[in-house]
């Protein structure tokens, strides 16, 4: 195993498009998968008590080169 090319994403990561909060359980559920049709993999992140209700997801695209750190869809 090796961290060459680790990333270390967060609620208040560049990118992120929700406030951090304490609470929130940021990355308490993750799941990788072509979700946006484009051949590489994609990275959902589940926010399970995101504002303190049902929860939310961040669906970050994969590229060629890794995970790009734009958010490209949500819901809460």
């Amino acid at each position: 195993l090796t961290t060459a090319g680790a990333l270390f994403l967060h609620q208040a990561s560049a990118g992120v498009v929700e406030e951090a909060e304490a609470v929130d359980y940021f990355g308490n559920a993750l799941a990788i998968g072509n979700v946006v049709g484009g051949g590489t993999a994609d990275l959902l992140v589940g926010v399970e008590l995101e504002n303190l209700t049902a929860g939310a997801y961040h669906l970050f695209a994969g590229g060629p080169t890794g995970l790009t750190l734009t958010e490209i869809g949500r819901a809460s």
